[in-house]
């Protein structure tokens, strides 16, 4: 699933950054930290690290607590949210935070269905892609 979703992602986001520099600004902002670093430490991060610490923020504590809670759609929306703007945070642009929430939906969808193993597997493999993708270009 996780790399199905880095396809699709990766499709779209380069046919719209591809159509218009201003869109392509609303994507990719000024980039995050890890842009210009080796791919050594883009995979450490990016493959490995950050997933996990996404998910057990973003999946198994908050989504968690709303499921624990009887408020499972309220806390796969919240969280899913919560996951778009943290990108944000980390340097990219509006149009990535949207797109990183339903990447953070469909996270939240396999946590609900496989728990914490399941969206961690699916981050990833969706994050691994990434890595491979960079190191291709």
């Amino acid at each position: 699933m996780g790399v199905l979703l880095f396809a699709a992602n990766s499709l779209i986001l380069g046919f719209l950054s591809a159509s218009n520099p201003l869109i392509a600004q609303l994507i990719y902002g000024r980039g995050s930290w890890w842009l210009d670093e080796s791919l050594i430490v883009k995979a450490a991060y990016v493959g490995v690290i950050a997933p996990f610490a996404e998910e057990l923020l973003f999946r198994r504590l908050l989504l968690n607590y709303f499921i624990r809670r009887g408020k499972a759609n309220f806390g796969l929306a919240l969280s899913s949210i919560m996951f778009g703007l943290w990108h944000m945070l980390f340097g990219w642009g509006i149009l990535k935070a949207l797109d990183m929430a339903i990447v953070g939906l469909v996270f939240g969808l396999a946590y609900k269905k496989w728990g914490f193993k399941g969206a961690l597997l699916s981050h990833y493999a969706n994050n691994i892609a990434a890595v491979l993708a960079m190191a291709a270009a």
